[in-house]
């Protein structure tokens, strides 16, 4: 279902305003969740998935564990693909080139990446 990954994450911002705390079952399940909406390309997860792997969700950078630009690149390509951005749809992706010039001069990691988001679009999950 479009849009059901932030449906998830209001019931889990939801839950933690009501409890006070994170529901720990919720944290314990969001990942293979979260991983289950990559695969249907949920644009939500996709985004998110990127902006988590590009540091920009970071509060401490040097206790970032998760930082890749390369996945972030790949996710945020799924993400374009699924033409859920209004933004880029207006003014163009801007974000592509300041992502692939991330990853270094050659620019064969950055089209391995693109191809790789490409990839994940065309072959997501529909199940």
């Amino acid at each position: 279902m479009p849009g059901a990954f932030g449906e998830l994450r209001r019931l889990e911002a939801q839950s933690f305003k009501q409890d006070g705390m994170e529901d720990p079952r919720i944290a314990a399940a969001l990942p293979a969740i979260w991983d289950a909406y990559v695969k249907v390309a949920d644009p939500g997860a996709l985004l998110e998935k990127s902006m988590q792997e590009d540091g920009s969700m970071c509060l401490d950078p040097p206790a970032c564990s998760n930082v890749n630009p390369y996945q972030s690149l790949v996710h945020w390509t799924a993400y374009v693909d699924t033409g859920a951005s209004k933004t880029v749809a207006a003014n163009g992706d801007t974000v592509t080139p300041r992502y692939a010039a991330t990853l270094g001069p050659d620019q064969a990691q950055a089209q391995a990446a693109i191809a790789e988001g490409h990839t994940l679009y065309a072959n997501r999950s529909v199940k």
